[in-house]
Parts: C-alpha cells; sequence; structure tokens
C-alpha cells in the first residue's frame, strides 16, 4: 500500500537522504512510502506564486493517490507542527485515510507553549496531547494514533517514524 509521508522534512538539509531512509523503513514492514520530493514541479516559465500552488496541488493528488499517511508532528518553526502539514492532515482525515502520526518532542503542546505565549494573560491547551487538540483529534479520527519517544531526540531520528511505521504496518494488517 501507498503511504504518504507528511512532513517538514521536504526542508531539511538532507531531504532527499531522509526521505529515501524513511521510505526504506517503510519498505521493511511491506509499505511503499511516497515522499513529497518524489516528484517535483519544475518552476520554468511560473512565477514563484504559481510555483507554490502547483507544489500544493501536486501534494493534494498525491496524498489522494495514497491508502494511509504518516505525519511528522514533531514542532517547525516555532511551539507547534508544521502548519503545511497540518493541511495534509486536515485534507488526510477529511478523505478518511488512515493516519499515524510522530514527533521528535515528547512534550505535551502545553510545555512547548508554555515559554511562547503572547501574554502574561494568555493560556495554552491543556489537555496532554502532542499539539493543539485539533490535531491529535484529526489522527484518532481516522482510526491513527500518535507515537512518541520516551525522551526528545534529533528531527533525524529514525526512532519515532519507525516506531508509527509499525504501528501502522500493524494496523492494516
Amino acid at each position: 500500500m501507498r503511504i504518504y509521508l507528511a512532513g517538514p522534512d521536504v526542508f531539511h538539509p538532507a531531504a532527499e537522504a531522509l526521505g529515501a531512509e524513511k521510505k526504506a523503513v517503510c519498505a521493511s514492514f511491506g509499505l511503499a512510502g511516497v515522499f513529497p520530493l518524489d516528484e517535483l514541479v519544475p518552476g520554468d516559465g511560473l512565477s514563484p506564486r504559481r510555483h507554490g500552488l502547483a507544489i500544493a496541488a501536486k501534494d493534494m493528488r498525491l496524498i489522494r493517490s495514497c491508502g494511509a499517511a504518516l505525519v511528522n508532528l514533531s514542532p517547525y518553526l516555532g511551539t507547534s507542527m508544521d502548519a503545511g502539514t497540518a493541511v495534509e492532515l486536515g485534507l488526510i482525515a477529511g478523505l478518511g485515510i488512515p493516519a499515524f502520526g510522530y514527533s521528535c518532542d515528547p512534550r505535551p503542546f502545553e510545555a512547548r507553549a508554555a515559554d511562547n505565549l503572547p501574554g502574561p494573560d494568555w493560556r495554552a491547551e491543556r489537555f496532554g496531547l502532542c499539539d493543539n487538540l485539533m490535531v491529535e483529534g484529526a489522527i484518532e479520527a481516522t482510526g491513527g494514533r500518535v507515537l512518541l519517544p520516551e525522551a526528545p531526540c534529533a528531527f533525524e531520528d529514525p526512532g519515532p517514524f519507525r516506531m508509527a511505521a509499525q504501528a501502522l504496518a500493524f494496523h492494516l494488517a
């Protein structure tokens, strides 16, 4: 089965190698990982805006071509997961595609958010979830779950991804 590999991994300096490693992990569980950079959208003749929108359309098409997804929920550019990945997760959940999430940071959202609140009277959600309640809620709605390491690890650490891929493979079996 084709598995969409959602996440900010495409922005990593070694994105292609990271994608290849994740696809190899998927293959070890009998899954066919689909990394967003497997298919490129040439920008020739396109404005930056049109190029970006063409990439978004390609990624949404790739999602629709897959039977399940593994979603990287690791904090990116701040306290929370990558905004683009959140949109992908919304599409995945809306399509009813099973999704399993993972993160390199096991701390609950409220612990990560504590130092980044806009003012002293603001507060973060206090549900002990991996991110905003809609994130974990969307994953649960697909029949999936979030897998986290026992301690924070490097973004590139394959451990959390491997746990999620194994859980997804077991779920699909």
